[in-house]
């Protein structure tokens, strides 16, 4: 009675992902939740509100520095752990690191070479 037992448990445990793996990563929190993207340009404010696509395209809506409301699309990879982008303004790709354990509401400050540092927080 107890080998059966033994092999139920042994077939359970290696079936079954671990923890760690159930955990949803900041990276997977920033593609499906977007982000809200806060920089300086030039000294000016500039504020975006980004959505992405699971086929690795992206619209920012610029809504800061005389955006107005301007959509600009782009294209995102992940790439082990950072993240890459490009788009019409900056078609050379950008990659950064994002922090780990971050949530939706959390933000965090990255370096990329187009803007310095900026914000990213990710929607609820």
């Amino acid at each position: 009675m107890k080998r059966p037992l033994l092999v139920a448990g042994l077939v359970f445990l290696f079936a079954t992902p671990s923890f760690a793996q159930l955990d949803t990563t900041t990276l997977q929190y920033v593609v499906a939740k977007g982000v809200a993207i806060h920089a300086d340009l030039y000294g000016r404010p500039v504020d975006m509100s980004v959505t992405y696509n699971q086929d690795g395209t992206s619209i920012a809506k610029i809504v800061g520095a005389g955006g107005r409301g301007e959509e600009v699309p782009a294209n995102w990879r992940v790439n082990g752990d950072k993240f890459c982008v490009s788009n019409a303004m900056n078609p050379t790709e950008n990659c950064f690191d994002v922090p780990p354990g971050k949530k939706p509401g959390d933000a965090f400050k990255v370096m990329t070479p187009a803007l310095g540092e900026i914000t990213m927080t990710i929607n609820q």
